[in-house]
């Protein structure tokens, strides 16, 4: 009896410990943190830990589970089109943690069992995630005995949304707003932990000029450059705007990507074709140069999201936000605005006045504030590595 206790003891010190990044189709602003947390903790602990990163939801092999992703996907998606579903997002808002788990786990009911099946031959002894349902999912299958797994979770935005599952171990954040308001949601003050922002590789590694910027991606040396990243969203506002750009007796360069949305770009090309000669209209597809157009750019103008806002106060460049899909995004945005590194503004009037007044005088109405100093720590990745990595320990001290 005693040598098979030594003998598990023994295996339990050897044990190389399972840690899985988890990934979903929520978004850029849920991937990149993910991927940046992966590669920094596989650069310092691969050693020591079996890392794994894994889209729970698309590389299943349960259809019922790959529908649970596939459903997340198309309301977040519904969010951007629909006032209705925007409404009902809204409404959420004020239901408790426990209730709004309650009806997520009876609309994915299905889905729930298929998933515990293949959490069980997973097992990880550490899951980490940034959307609420992996983590959920992963402490439910705790309380079921199924798994014994550490559950981390990091979210992106300055608010902490009624699905976080609060019995987690650890809740990353990266502001000062989502910090307090997860406290007084009821997160324990020894759970929340606060890193840096997260950016990709890419972001961090770009070290460009604005003049190396236009030069590489073909834009003219001279001149203000306006950068739209609203892609199709809102499609009848941004065409009112570039249409009201076109008009302008002012130069300036309009660059608007669109990104997966390419099919929208004839439509403006048609628009292009009644523009002033001052204007030089720059249509982009989907691009991974988008920090290079960030960098070229004067006066940066889209819709809300964590990390497009952020990645631009990264390279010094303060945000017009001119859209917003969801109650998320709008406390988001009041939030940016409220730190200085963004300014709302959805009427076409305003921001057209903006550009031309910034043509006209160049008083740098948009030009880097001290209030973008803090997106300029690239340090967030590492810093989440080694909390993760600190979790681990208190389960296996011998690490």
């Amino acid at each position: 009896m005693v040598k098979q206790l030594l003998f598990a003891e023994i295996k339990v010190k050897n044990k190389r410990p399972k840690i899985i990044f988890t990934f979903t189709e929520a978004g850029m602003g849920h991937i990149t943190p993910m991927a940046g947390m992966a590669k920094a903790f596989s650069l310092k602990y691969g050693d020591k830990c079996d890392v794994k990163e894994s889209y729970v939801f698309s590389d299943s092999k349960e259809k019922k589970v790959r529908k649970m992703g596939d459903t997340q996907v198309k309301f977040i998606k519904l969010l951007s089109k629909s006032w209705l579903y925007r409404k009902i997002e809204g409404f959420s808002y004020r239901f408790s943690s426990r209730f709004t788990l309650k009806i997520i786990d009876f609309f994915f009911r299905g889905g729930r069992k298929k998933f515990f099946k293949e959490f069980e031959k997973e097992k990880p002894d550490l899951l980490v995630s940034s959307f609420y349902q992996p983590a959920h999912l992963a402490r439910e299958a705790n309380d079921r005995g199924i798994s014994d797994t550490l559950i981390a979770i990091y979210s992106p935005d300055p608010y902490i949304y009624p699905a976080w599952d609060r019995r987690c171990d650890m809740l990353m954040v990266n502001n000062e707003a989502a910090e307090k308001c997860a406290i007084a949601k009821g997160f324990k003050k020894e759970q929340v932990k606060r890193v840096p922002f997260i950016f990709s590789d890419k972001v961090v590694a770009n070290k460009k000029t604005r003049e190396e910027a236009r030069a590489e991606l073909g834009l003219p040396e001279k001149g203000v450059t306006v950068l739209i990243t609203s892609g199709a969203y809102g499609a009848a506002r941004n065409k009112q705007l570039v249409r009201r750009l076109f008009a302008s007796d002012l130069n300036m360069n309009v660059v608007f990507v669109f990104g997966k949305s390419e099919s929208e770009i004839p439509k403006f090309m048609k628009l292009a074709e009644k523009k002033k000669d001052g204007v030089k209209f720059f249509p982009v597809g989907f691009t991974d140069k988008l920090s290079d157009y960030m960098i070229a750019s004067d006066i940066i103008i889209g819709k809300t999201g964590s990390n497009t806002v952020a990645e631009a106060a990264h390279f010094g460049r303060p945000m017009i936000l001119n859209a917003t899909a969801g109650k998320l995004e709008e406390i988001t945005a009041e939030y940016y605005e409220k730190i200085g590194v963004a300014v709302r503004m959805e009427s076409v009037k305003k921001i057209a006045n903006v550009i031309e007044m910034e043509i006209r005088t160049g008083n740098g109405f948009m030009k880097e504030s001290e209030k973008c100093a803090p997106y300029k720590d690239c340090t967030g990745a590492e810093k989440a590595a080694d909390l993760l990595f600190g979790l681990l320990k208190t389960r296996y001290p011998d690490l």
